[in-house]
């Protein structure tokens, strides 16, 4: 198999600040034949002349403009569009890695399995500059043959920039649901493998996503886990008109409970790092004392750095300087806003509280 043409699908609004970055890192993978097709969204900063400016200088790179519908709006004019049988998603704010092109697509180019969907690979987790904030990639499950299939996990798969399908599979399910906004791709990953076929995991590669204070899921924490609520109900509600006879019912109660449950939870602690109290406690009566019970310290530990890490921006490895000192007093309040809501003690929290100070306790007994 020759290597075939990509389309590089860019949903683009009032990303000025971001977009001349983003291309240039599409630019640079070797890959080719490629397209990069930038789809302003009724942006009223600067974007579409930036992504035009590129446009005139770099042959591969064309540009859409029309009036602002949504993201999912916008990337779903620019895959009608595009002229190559694959798509590669990429949000107008993030990275791909020299490498993260060729590597995705050595898959297809191996295996041309008709069941594979696609292919996606983990993410880097950084800042507006780059830098890395948090430790190991993210999205990167343990699954059999790296196939993700519908029974996989209720969770969501992953970042849309993290992916590259083939078109003729997202034409025939449908292309995102423009009525869904946040919590889009959650929903078109599953609507995707419920009607068969698996993506691949690609472990060779990362993405770089990135996160700023001003990001939509940052400011607008409550609604975007109602949205996700939404998603998760839709998700495992039955479906008669399934083609695959295992897919037409639902998960089941309790698995609906636990999906529920781990995304209010880490958009909860999102919450809680960033200073709204309020919101998580909130949020967190959709989370279930089943969920809560059966994790451990570490579990705990690690939700607080990765949401602190996120919701700051900063990396993980200021944790003892910078970020602990910022998120203990909103950390320890939510903590104690469980013990106090769930009517019980939870050792787990106490401990992920000690393994939280350790490196502290650590740093000042060397002083």
């Amino acid at each position: 198999m020759s290597a075939p043409l990509v389309s590089v699908v860019i949903p683009c609004y009032n990303a000025a600040k971001f977009i001349r970055r983003t291309i240039a890192s599409v630019l640079r993978n070797p890959y080719r034949p490629i397209e990069i097709i930038v789809v302003d969204d009724g942006s009223k900063d600067d974007s579409l002349a930036v992504a035009q400016t590129l446009a005139e200088r770099f042959a591969e790179v064309r540009v859409l403009h029309k009036e602002n519908g949504g993201v999912s709006s916008a990337r779903n004019h620019g895959i009608r569009e595009a002229k190559g049988e694959y798509i590669a998603l990429l949000d107008a704010d993030d990275l791909f890695y020299p490498d993260s092109m060729a590597k995705r697509m050595q898959v297809f180019i191996e295996e041309e399995d008709p069941a594979m969907l696609g292919v996606f690979c983990p993410a880097v987790l950084v800042d507006e500059k780059g830098n890395p904030l948090y430790h190991r990639p993210l999205f990167s499950p343990s699954l059999p043959n790296d196939r993700y299939y519908y029974s996989a996990s209720a969770q969501c798969v992953s970042v849309p920039s993290s992916f590259i399908l083939k078109k003729a599979k997202m034409l025939e399910c449908g292309l995102f649901n423009e009525r869904v906004c946040p919590a889009e791709d959650y929903e078109y990953w599953h609507r995707m493998l419920r009607r068969g076929g698996y993506f691949r995991l690609v472990r060779t590669c990362v993405i770089g996503w990135v996160q700023h204070k001003n990001s939509a899921t940052h400011n607008q924490i409550l609604h975007h886990q109602k949205q996700v609520k939404g998603v998760i109900k839709h998700m495992f509600a039955p479906d008669p008109a399934t083609a695959i006879k295992e897919y037409r019912e639902s998960y089941g109660e309790m698995s609906y409970y636990q999906t529920l449950s781990a995304n209010a939870f880490n958009s909860a602690m999102m919450a809680a790092v960033s200073g709204h109290l309020e919101v998580a406690f909130e949020i967190t009566r959709d989370v279930s004392y089943f969920y809560i019970e059966k994790q451990d310290a570490r579990f705990f530990e690690l939700e607080a750095r990765l949401t602190a890490s996120r919701s700051l921006c900063l990396p993980d490895t200021a944790w003892v300087a910078e970020i602990w000192p910022m998120v203990r007093g909103p950390v320890r309040d939510y903590f104690e806003f469980l013990e106090k809501f769930y009517e019980t003690k939870i050792p787990a929290l106490a401990g992920a509280l000690q393994l939280l100070e350790k490196e502290e306790k650590v740093k000042a007994a060397v002083k």
